[in-house]
């Protein structure tokens, strides 16, 4: 299936239509009810500064490391 897949997309364009595979729109649902469940699940109220301070600085080397030269 997924050799099937990357055939398809060296051939279309970006924006191409056509048919989900069964097994990939099952995925997709699966994943989008488990994010729901977590979202459901989370903690509500703002994160503690340690919390925040931690996040800016993963976002800042993810930026550092994946931006372009």
């Amino acid at each position: 299936m997924v050799d099937d897949l990357i055939a398809r997309k060296a051939i279309t364009r970006e924006l191409g239509h056509g048919p989900m595979a069964p097994a990939v729109a099952e995925f997709i649902q699966q994943e989008f009810a488990m994010a729901e469940t977590l979202v459901d699940e989370a903690p509500r109220g703002p994160a503690d500064p340690a919390t925040y301070a931690y996040a800016e600085e993963v976002f800042r080397e993810l930026v550092e490391r994946y931006a372009p030269a």
